[in-house]
């Protein structure tokens, strides 16, 4: 139902100019986010994820279409949608995490005082297990602290929708498996609709409601489904899609190889 959707991308085209004339990086792309989901966006180097995502957070603006947030258009940057990148270094690294919260929070929220913004802060670290940290600085925290911090700053912050482009790729296997399980359980408890963008296969079954699969040269949808796992956890449906999607990935190679 129209109530239900969150984030709507409607016919968004884009084209950006080389040395060898213009690429259009994604062609005509619509899709819709609900509230209180997790949408995976999945897709070979190359196809616009994070072009398509940076559309969605308004820091680019399209050749063609519109970005709608609660069926309103969406053309300036706002605490509506935040963006979290791959990019460990995203906290100042002259504040503690704490403070680092803090001061997103005085930003965002003026007519919060800072002892709330401190008690609200404090919240969101002890959620995602970080509180006993809360006093270091970024240079003394690992990659997988760092990213779980800058969550922890997306959650104090409270956004109608979160966009990560593949925050978790650098990270090794059980920082990654325990971060995606911790956004999809933090943000939707939250009621932060999340758009999730990966190379991985895995990565988009256990953390997405639904998974668009993008097609390169020029980005566009290439398939949607809904993620039976995320409603079963069976081992069963996990295996069934991530079949589904490594078909669907070796079609568009095999196409494109034609």
């Amino acid at each position: 139902m129209t109530e239900d959707i969150i984030l709507r991308v409607d016919q968004i085209s884009k084209s950006f100019q080389t040395s060898e004339g213009t690429q259009k990086v994604i062609q005509d792309i619509s899709l819709e986010v609900m509230k209180k989901s997790v949408l995976c966006i999945l897709g070979y180097s190359g196809c616009g994820k994070t072009t398509l995502l940076r559309i969605m957070s308004a820091l680019e603006k399209p050749d063609e279409g519109n970005i709608l947030v609660d069926n309103s258009n969406y053309c300036t940057p706002s605490k509506d949608v935040l963006l979290l990148f791959q990019d460990f270094n995203q906290l100042f690294p002259w504040k503690s995490i704490l403070l680092n919260i803090v001061h997103a929070l005085l930003i965002t929220k003026t007519a919060l005082d800072r002892k709330s913004a401190v008690l609200e802060a404090e919240a969101v670290l002890k959620e995602v297990g970080l509180y006993e940290y809360r006093n270091r600085y970024p240079r003394q925290l690992s990659g997988g602290m760092k990213q779980r911090a800058a969550v922890a700053r997306a959650l104090a912050l409270k956004p109608k929708i979160l966009l990560m482009d593949e925050p978790f790729a650098s990270l090794d296997m059980v920082t990654r498996h325990n971060l995606q399980k911790l956004v999809r359980e933090k943000c939707l408890k939250y009621d932060i609709s999340v758009v999730f963008v990966t190379h991985g296969v895995e990565e988009a079954v256990l953390i997405g409601d639904r998974i668009v699969i993008m097609k390169a040269n020029p980005g566009e949808i290439g398939f949607t489904l809904d993620n039976t796992y995320i409603a079963t956890g069976s081992s069963v449906d996990k295996m069934k899609m991530m079949s589904i999607i490594m078909e669907q990935l070796n079609n568009q190679t095999n196409q494109e190889e034609g």
